[in-house]
């Protein structure tokens, strides 16, 4: 009998890595799938002691002097995140005086050096592999206790580290969904994942260490940075501060200012057919050529406004294609599911529909005076795959109201009145101005 349990053991611990293996190729819905339950992660029977343990996350060390590691609960057989309890530490030195200087400001030192009683990490990279070989790791962890401090963290980054217009006017930090990315990471073998520490120090306060080895940060993504490393402080609903960004270190040795900005997908031409109704609300459908120069996602991450609900994404074939995008008050940047990996020799079409669905304080199209009407979210009213500097070739054809005159940037191709509407045309239109 004990044989037959450990034979299935055995089988049910090979049929998850197979399962884990094979997520770049899985079903969208079996994405989804797993989707949900890390955006619930659950604490697991899984911890470790840990005493007088340094774990050095590039420029940082955190140290847990005395405490406990408790560990969430595997999905699709991954471990994506860990909760510390008990006295740590964090020492981090930016590997460039201009970082340094930077971070003197706000600690009065070149170096942060501070200590914390809990700690709550988030991780798609080989974390833990090394943690498995700096702790002893085995069962008897406090699964209810962990799960609870998960569930914080994820509330807080979905609730209030958004793009809402309320959180923006609270100065919270804006986070890309955690949930969305973790399963593109693990989707994609070509990514080398992230890091995440969230914990508040004795001295610093709440602070935010984050590593993104080789994809756009998770943080302030409209920022565009080529920089892995960044050290924020927040305090909730009040501020945030960007204390230090820098490189890998391993890259200061071959390069005094590295420079690689490399875009995950880049779009050649976009065209947009957009409709402004007599109350102001934008609606259009996008059509997006691109491609992938290096990797092979499985998921794109769009910046799109929050209050422009998506309706559906086809791909060129016109095979529908499932997507990502949660309400526009939570953590709502879309992630379109592709029907295989990537490739980097491929051209790629995506037709996105969407809508505007806004409040008076969030409008896409803000009435300023009498008759004067300007674009808020001047750099996401339209999908894209970037910040600014994804450069593209743009065709606009604007429907609007008969009464008003649209001016925009770029080269007009045609304005004329129809019916009860204006037709307008253009090229090569500066979209973050119109």
């Amino acid at each position: 009998m004990k044989l037959r349990v450990s034979a299935l053991f055995f089988c049910l611990q090979l049929a998850v890595s197979l399962s884990a293996a094979d997520l770049s190729t899985a079903p969208p819905e079996e994405l989804l799938r797993l989707y949900q339950q890390l955006r619930s992660l659950q604490g697991g029977d899984q911890g470790a002691v840990a005493g007088n343990v340094d774990w050095k996350r590039d420029a940082a060390t955190f140290t847990f002097i005395d405490g406990r590691l408790s560990f969430a609960q595997p999905v699709a057989g991954h471990v994506v995140a860990a909760v510390f309890e008990g006295r740590g530490r964090i020492e981090l030195k930016p590997p460039t005086e201009i970082e340094q200087h930077q971070l003197a400001r706000y600690t009065k030192s070149p170096e942060l050096a501070d200590e914390f009683k809990q700690a709550v990490f988030f991780f798609t990279d080989d974390s833990w592999t090394q943690l498995q070989q700096l702790v002893h790791v085995g069962g008897g962890a406090d699964a209810a206790a962990a799960t609870k401090i998960l569930t914080a963290a994820q509330r807080k980054y979905s609730e209030r580290f958004n793009d809402w217009w309320e959180n923006r006017h609270n100065n919270n930090p804006v986070m890309r969904n955690l949930a969305a990315r973790i399963l593109a990471d693990l989707s994609d073998p070509s990514s080398r994942g992230f890091f995440l520490a969230d914990f508040k120090a004795e001295h610093a306060g709440s602070l935010l260490y984050h590593i993104s080895w080789n994809r756009d940060p998770l943080f302030f993504p409209e920022a565009g940075t080529d920089e892995e490393v960044q050290l924020i402080h927040y305090n909730l609903n009040n501020y945030s501060e960007w204390w230090a960004g820098f490189h890998l270190g391993d890259e200061y040795r071959t390069a005094t200012r590295p420079e690689h900005r490399k875009l995950l997908a880049h779009c050649r031409n976009e065209k947009i057919d957009a409709e402004i109704s007599n109350s102001n609300h934008l609606s259009a459908t996008a059509t997006l050529e691109y491609e992938v120069p290096g990797g092979s996602p499985r998921l794109l991450p769009l910046k799109l406004q929050g209050v422009l609900r998506i309706g559906s994404i086809v791909d060129g074939g016109g095979k529908k294609l499932a997507f990502i995008q949660e309400d526009r008050n939570l953590d709502n940047d879309p992630w379109v599911l592709l029907a295989e990996p990537a490739a980097a020799d491929k051209t790629y079409i995506l037709k996105i529909d969407y809508a505007e669905d806004s409040t008076h304080d969030s409008r896409i199209i803000f009435q300023q005076g009498s008759g004067l009407y300007y674009v808020t979210s001047r750099e996401s009213w339209f999908p894209s795959f970037g910040a600014f500097d994804d450069r593209t070739l743009f065709t606009l054809h604007f429907r609007s109201p008969k009464k008003y005159k649209l001016i925009a940037t770029g080269r007009l191709v045609r304005s004329e009145k129809q019916h009860d509407a204006l037709e307008t045309e253009g090229r090569r239109m500066l979209l973050t101005t119109s």
